[in-house]
């Protein structure tokens, strides 16, 4: 009884959420903005159990309580990512948890050779730890990579029109200010001080999501 209105609790906990993050995506009111981070806030340390589950057969390891740190970064990435609509979310999150701390785990207790240079030695064991052949790109960090891109796309899109042109000529074209002073018809001293907002602006939106 106990255990199903802890579930009820956590299930109410998470639609809150859900819901402000919908509203979030609609709105720049910065009380609703707020309203979501806290939820957020609580969520992490609700759902914090489902880390630590993952991480008993980790404790002898030296870089145990980093491994305890990356669990904390997919359960954050998980919150963020899930879609209601389309599954469980403990299941989603374990996945999340599960795969980004086997990986780190397997970093710290495996030596890896490049696929190039393992086509030219044979490889050895080192005392106790494996020898493997990296030869594959590891999908958690392609997904965090996705996901950082996707949030630096939306926050470029929510800048003022001329703050969004000299971001994209500077970060993602990566013109020199002299070219983009002459692209944008203005001086430099004021091509600069725009760059400057965009960035500062930038930096704050991001900090409202990392």
């Amino acid at each position: 009884m106990k255990i199903q209105i802890e579930r009820d609790e956590h299930d109410e906990i998470l639609n809150r959420l859900f819901e402000l993050r919908q509203k979030c995506k609609k709105s720049k009111s910065k009380k609703i903005h707020a309203e979501y981070r806290k939820a957020e806030a609580l969520c992490e340390a609700k759902f914090d159990y489902l880390v630590l589950s993952k991480l008993y057969k980790y404790k002898s390891f030296a870089n145990y309580e980093d491994l305890k740190q990356d669990g904390r970064v997919a359960l954050l990435l998980a919150l963020r990512n899930f879609d209601p609509n389309k599954g469980n979310f403990y299941w989603w999150a374990n996945q999340y948890i599960k795969t980004k701390i086997k990986r780190e785990a397997n970093r710290h207790s495996t030596i890896k050779i490049p696929i190039k240079q393992a086509q030219t030695i044979q490889p050895y064991k080192v005392s106790e730890i494996p020898v493997v052949i990296d030869s594959a790109p590891d999908p958690f960090q392609n997904m965090e990579s996705s996901e950082i891109k996707t949030q630096v796309r939306n926050a470029i899109e929510k800048l003022p029109n001329d703050q969004k042109k000299i971001i994209e000529l500077n970060g993602i074209k990566s013109y020199s200010l002299n070219r983009i002073s002459k692209e944008l018809n203005m001086k430099m001293p004021e091509c600069l001080k725009l760059l400057n907002e965009a960035k500062q602006n930038l930096k704050e939106s991001l900090k409202t999501v990392y």
